[in-house]
């Protein structure tokens, strides 16, 4: 039998085995709380990992972590995930993260800095830390940035995805950015914007206009025409710079969109090597 390992995102099944086992309570004196029950909610994690595991017919697993006290993308944009900021989270969901690493010992990983998704894409893209085949479970949107076998389990459907999918991917995100994760994108530039962009890439090039007719005749204004181009990031480029942004601004916000492969990860020196643009 061909050894399958079922790479999960843990960060999804704790917050959501968190949630499921959180209630409200009324108390005689007119005030409300929540509670929670640690034993509960570790069987509901335990129940979501086992179940996933074997949905997917899986021979072996392993637990991606984030590190919930740093992230390498709050270096480079401290605003990301800023949005969240208020946010209440469910009561256990510090417990169970660190449940899960002393549960699964051995299975858990959690490397300094990285989110999940990082952890998760070094270990489905590296040729040799996993022997085997492998498959990421997720249902994060995210995932598609990265080549290799998928199991959506919100959806129940598995897909695969190779390098050249994967990179038109990450440049769609770059191009919409994520509200979810608090990353803007290119201001105004929507699905629609990124599929044109993707699909066909081009130049945006400014031409100056004059107004011909109606109240606003002579006036001068700048639009854009579109030039066809092989280079993609020259084009995405050039849609920031339509917004009167830089090309800086599109790197960092291409630099978080981008999930880690193994080949963005500097192991000695346990930090991200930050996203460059093909030359």
């Amino acid at each position: 039998m061909t050894k399958l390992t079922a790479i999960i995102d843990a960060d999804v099944l704790i917050y959501q085995s968190a949630l499921q086992v959180e209630h409200e309570h009324r108390w005689d004196d007119g005030t409300w709380t929540y509670n929670a029950n640690e034993a509960d909610g570790q069987h509901a994690l335990r129940f979501a990992i086992e179940s996933l595991v074997d949905t997917v017919g899986a021979t072996d697993f392993v637990i991606p972590l984030t590190d919930l006290d740093r992230n390498w993308r709050l270096d480079i944009l401290p605003t990301y995930k800023g949005n969240r900021k208020g946010t209440r989270r469910p009561l256990l969901r510090r417990h169970l993260w660190e449940w899960v690493q002393a549960e699964y010992a051995g299975k858990a990983y959690m490397r300094p800095g990285l989110e999940g998704d990082d952890v998760l894409g070094i270990l489905l893209t590296h040729p040799t830390l996993i022997k085997g085949d492998k498959i990421a479970c997720t249902i994060d949107k995210d995932m598609k940035t990265l080549p290799g076998r998928h199991y959506d389990f919100g959806k129940g459907r598995f897909f695969d995805i190779n390098e050249e999918e994967a990179d038109w991917w990450h440049m769609h995100q770059t191009v919409t950015g994520d509200t979810t994760d608090g990353y803007a994108g290119c201001p105004g530039s929507g699905p629609k914007d990124a599929d044109e962009m993707c699909n066909e890439p081009h130049l945006l090039v400014p031409y100056e206009h004059v107004m011909k007719r109606g109240p606003r005749k002579g006036e001068r204004e700048t639009r854009y025409r579109k030039e066809p181009t092989d280079n993609l990031w020259a084009g995405v480029v050039s849609l920031y710079a339509s917004k009167g942004l830089s090309e800086e601004v599109a790197l960092t916000q291409a630099r978080v969109a981008r999930i880690c492969r193994h080949t963005d990860y500097d192991y000695n020196k346990r930090k991200v090597k930050l996203w460059q643009p093909p030359s």
